[in-house]
This record gives structure tokens, sequence and C-alpha cells, in this order.
């Protein structure tokens, strides 16, 4: 009830974040109830507060490792008691692999790198073999599509096709300090962008239609690419894809074995703008108004 968000700001220092708990639960059973037999990863670039991050792993046995912005956080994650880990981007932090490599030595510790190019793998093997540890390895690849010549997507991955996984995995497979253990593939055209946005009926109406005819291109490209990694006699364990915005689509994928979910837990107002939403808001920004210059301008202090 936003009255009672209200009223809690007007009795603490303010700027404060404020979180509305029944809400923050009731989001956390909402999405344990919806991923098919799907493990849920928890996004930690969107849940900025540890504490949290283990509210939401003992409320179910659905969500199952977190996914961390970099690898410096996934250190300081697995020395506060988080045992599956996986670094959501590749990203070259030499103090930190070192760290990981030794980590990963420990039984019941794994801390999952991601790569999307043979040099980033020719780098990791350098660093786990110098510490004589190891380090696991996910691929990232590309979901954009492209539907009549345009580009639905983002940049992430230059990684598209069979061969280019398969070319990654190889490097992998000769490095003597690496397992490859997954793939990671993002559709942010479906995950990341808003499709119920007020007084946009005609841009509502198109990215419909795209996503409609984007989400088969996508789990036909997903499914490939695992079958022709487990054809070369690869173990993959981790197939992680989709995000908020795309939970009831990705759990429907049969190689799918789990899905990348963080805002939806707070439910911020990007999350307004989609037409299959089922969250309540739970997290406020509570600022302090200085100034109400006229009836309908407030100006507040902080930032």
């Amino acid at each position: 009830d936003i009255m009672n968000i209200y009223d809690a700001a007007k009795k603490i220092q303010l700027p404060a974040l404020i979180l509305d708990e029944k809400a923050f639960e009731f989001n956390c059973r909402v999405i344990s109830d919806l991923p098919n037999g799907k493990r849920v990863r928890i996004a930690t670039k969107s849940i900025r507060s540890v504490e949290l991050l283990r509210k939401i792993v003992k409320s179910s046995s659905v969500f199952n490792g977190v996914m961390s912005f970099s690898a410096k956080e996934a250190v300081f994650l697995a020395e506060r008691g988080f045992n599956n880990i996986l670094i959501g981007y590749p990203c070259h932090d030499r103090q930190s692999f070192s760290s990981i490599a030794k980590i990963n030595r420990v039984k019941n510790k794994k801390i999952i790198a991601m790569v999307d190019d043979v040099n980033q793998v020719v780098a990791l093997q350098e660093i786990a073999a110098s510490e004589v540890g190891m380090i696991y390895v996910c691929i990232d690849v590309d979901m954009s599509t492209f539907i009549g010549g345009f580009h639905f997507g983002v940049r992430r991955s230059p990684l598209s096709t069979v061969e280019s996984v398969l070319k990654v995995a190889k490097a992998i497979k000769d490095s003597s300090h690496l397992k490859l253990v997954g793939i990671m593939g993002y559709e942010a055209q479906i995950a990341g962008v808003g499709d119920d946005v007020p007084n946009q009926h005609m841009k509502n109406t198109l990215i419909k239609l795209l996503k409609r005819m984007a989400l088969p291109k996508i789990a036909k490209r997903r499914q490939e690419i695992v079958e022709a990694l487990k054809r070369e006699g690869y173990d993959i364990s981790i197939v992680n894809g989709g995000g908020t915005g795309s939970l009831n689509t990705t759990n429907q994928e049969d190689c799918i074995t789990e899905i990348t979910v963080g805002s939806a837990f707070f439910s911020p107002m990007l999350f307004d703008f989609y037409e299959s939403f089922l969250y309540e808001p739970s997290l406020y920004f509570a600022l302090p108004i200085v100034r109400k210059p006229t009836a309908n301008i407030f100006t507040c202090l902080g930032g």
C-alpha cells in the first residue's frame, strides 16, 4: 500500500530505499511458480543486497545459483557463502580470476567465467595454469534475430552460429585448466523490451509482432547449438536463457535448464509496460520534498 510507504518515509532519514516485504515475498512466490521445471538463477546486478539474495534463495528450492556482474563481485559473493556463481559478462581481471582458480579447487564451490572469444579462453587458461587451479567456463551466445533485414536484439556476443560456438568450445576443451559447463543466450529483445507502453499503440503492435516472429528463431538456434555440443561429446549442465520479461516464454524450451531473473523481485517501472506481467512493485526510492513552487510541481533534494 503506497500510503504505508509514504508514512514510513516520513519517519526515517532521507534519501532512503524502502522495501515492501509483503510485495517482495509475493514476487518470490510468483517467480518460483513459473519456471516449468527449470531452475532460476538470481541476477545480482538487480539485487544489490546480500541479505535479500539469501532471503530469495531460502524461499524456494527453485532458486539455484546467482549471476554476478563481475569477477570481483563473484569472489565477494563466494566469500559470503554463495557456491554456484555464474559471471554474467566476459571480463579480464587477473587478480579476481587468480582467486577464482583457487576457490574452484574447494569442494562444492563453483564460479563460472563467461566467454565469447577464443582470446578470452587463452587468457583464462594462462591465469588458471599459473595458480594450478580450475576455471569453469560458460559460452555466451548471441540471441538477436534478423527479421526482414532488421536486426532485432542487442549487440552482445559475436557468436551466433553452431560453427562459431564449437570453435570456442574446442579451445576450452584443449585448455588443461578450464572446463566447459554450459552456454548462455539472453534474448534481450524479448526480456528487455516493453510491449504495452501507454499512447504507443502502433509501436506496441509492431514489437508484439516482432517478438512472436523472433521466439521460434531463438528456440531453434539454442536447441541446435545444444545438440551440436552434445554430439561433439561436451557435457553441458547449464543452458541459461531469458530474463524477467521473458520468463513465461523461455521456460517453454526443452533444452533450457535455468532462467536468469533479477528485476522481477523488485518490479521497477520499466516492467509497468509489459502485456503479461504478474509482479508487484516492492522497492521504493524516497526523497524529501523541499519546495512546492506550484500546486503540481515538487522539488526533491538529493538523487
